[in-house]
């Protein structure tokens, strides 16, 4: 079972919060009362101006089709892991933003740091080390 959950709404249905406003979750630990916390993406220093990274025009589904998987779909997620990988390896993205956020807002609420600042200041280092990347390449 789990001991802990943060519980956060993230944008277009997915579970990373918005990069461009404030969000409040609820933050539960066994055997206590739910807690609403707020976190603001530029006290981390986030600031962006989409909420996701968007993906290109030429990319875009159609928006008059037959229900079922669009076309460009595999195109779309290729386009995502490059940027997933491009994010691990430091670049500086939306992509990248939204895994300091998530990491740093999951290192908090764990207890590995005092503070979501504090988390970010290390995920960030770790991302821009290349240790992530390399990690993650041994494990491929």
């Amino acid at each position: 079972g789990f001991n802990s959950a943060l519980l956060i709404r993230g944008t277009e249905g997915g579970v990373t919060p918005s990069l461009r406003k404030r969000g409040e979750f609820v933050r539960y630990w066994e055997q206590s009362e739910d807690v609403v916390v707020e976190a603001d993406p530029s006290k981390i220093g986030i600031e962006q101006e989409n909420r996701p990274e968007p993906i290109p025009h030429a990319l875009m589904p159609i928006i008059d089709r037959e229900f079922g998987p669009d076309e460009n779909n595999a195109e779309i997620a290729k386009l995502a892991a490059k940027e997933g990988l491009a994010a691990i390896e430091g670049k500086k993205s939306a992509t990248g933003d939204a895994l300091l956020y998530s990491a740093s807002l999951t290192l908090w609420h764990l207890g590995r740091y005092d503070s979501v600042p504090d988390a970010a200041s290390m995920v960030r280092k770790i991302l821009f080390s290349g240790k992530a990347a390399a990690r993650f390449r041994r494990a491929a």
